[in-house]
């Protein structure tokens, strides 16, 4: 994972990337004051966003805010909405008290008659782009040579360092952007004379870790995937794509408290509640309890409240593992299933809760559930290690 802080900031790719790579400093030349440092080292936790429809996928750190494409404004995708399956954006804490505003990455794919129309970057002539400005050079990635282009510009106070990729494989062309919004750091030090320059190379320097984590994979026809890896808790496992990690100061993401490991979320017709969430817990076994109790005491069946005994629970293997499994609610739109999995010294916890449902219905099938069927998809590739 690219991890980065005040004073020791780091930034790493995980599995393509384990040893230690170097120092950046991040300091503008008319700054004063204490240098800020960006280590580059190895680290844990990756997401893998992968799309099987265009045949390609790429990791990016886990702390990144990820951002499903029906969520975006379609001037948030450069004029191509249609082309845009990733947004990720670097967190604030990675630039607090400089002039950055927000520094995001794009990656797509779309199809294309001819290959020219590839270099049309994100609607725009690479020969063209930044009124002859750009820098251009080839980059090798894995197997594929992309087209890349660097330009600054700027206008109104707002200033923008774009990095752009671009290349073709059999008829899909490849799109993968870096886009670092600053602000005007005299206008903004009129009013906190405190605020620093950013430099853009270690942003660039991420993204390009970033963009080697691309690869070209088969395509098919079922739904993209993303990857959650914890090295620290030793778990690991495949979401499908429409899926995106929820923000930690979200309530959901307090779900069974502490104990949440990652909650994963989908807006599909609300904006302030999940339609879809999938939520992962662990539980210690204390020494003087056991496995069973512990699932006993972290469930309770809504709208009654109550506790089940063990024996309400149903079993069922999934990929060689037992799971206790339970419906957890189905009341007033909702439908909500928990699998448990023991894996002493801990129970691990996997929810499935989908909003707007019709519940009355006799006729609904809560196997047949996308978000309970997302779940048994998610359940089929998780890794203890």
């Amino acid at each position: 994972m690219f991890r980065f802080s005040p004073k020791s900031i780091g930034v790493a790719i995980g599995v393509l990337l384990v040893a230690v790579i170097g120092i950046v400093i991040f300091r503008s030349a008319k700054d004063s004051g204490p240098l800020v440092e960006l280590e580059v080292v190895a680290s844990s936790t990756l997401n893998t966003y992968r799309n099987a429809q265009y045949g390609f996928e790429i990791q990016y750190p886990s702390d990144f805010d990820d951002s499903p494409t029906q969520n975006l404004a379609a001037e948030d995708l450069d004029g191509l909405p249609s082309s845009v399956m990733l947004k990720v954006t670097f967190p604030e804490r990675y630039h607090k008290g400089t002039n950055l505003s927000a520094a995001t990455i794009y990656a797509g794919a779309k199809k294309v008659s001819q290959e020219s129309t590839c270099w049309k970057i994100f609607g725009n002539e690479v020969e063209d782009y930044g009124n002859g400005k750009a820098k251009y050079e080839d980059v090798t990635v894995g197997e594929m040579i992309f087209r890349r282009a660097t330009v600054g510009e700027g206008a109104a106070g707002n200033l923008y360092d774009i990095t752009r990729y671009a290349a073709v494989k059999e008829g899909t062309c490849f799109l993968l952007s870096l886009i670092a919004h600053s602000k005007s750091l005299s206008v903004l030090r009129e009013k906190n004379p405190t605020i620093k320059a950013y430099d853009p190379a270690p942003f660039r320097s991420a993204f390009e870790e970033i963009v080697q984590t691309f690869r070209v994979i088969k395509t098919g026809t079922e739904e993209g995937r993303r990857r959650y890896e914890d090295q620290e808790l030793g778990i690991a496992f495949e979401y499908l794509a429409r899926f995106t990690k929820a923000s930690p100061s979200a309530p959901w993401s307090r779900y069974n408290g502490t104990s949440t490991i990652v909650a994963l979320e989908n807006f599909t017709i609300r904006a302030n509640i999940p339609d879809e969430l999938l939520i992962v817990s662990r539980f210690p076994i204390p020494h003087d309890s056991s496995a069973e109790r512990v699932i006993i005491e972290n469930t309770y069946l809504d709208p009654s409240g109550v506790r089940p005994s063990f024996s309400d629970f149903k079993k069922r293997k999934v990929n060689g593992k037992e799971f206790h499994w339970i419906r957890t609610t189905r009341f007033e739109g909702t439908l909500g299933f928990a699998y448990y999995h023991i894996a002493a010294p801990y129970v691990y916890r996997f929810d499935s809760i989908a909003q707007g449902m019709d519940w009355t219905n006799p006729t609904l099938s809560e196997e047949n559930d996308k978000v309970h069927a997302a779940l048994r998809q998610m359940l089929q590739t998780l890794k203890f290690f």
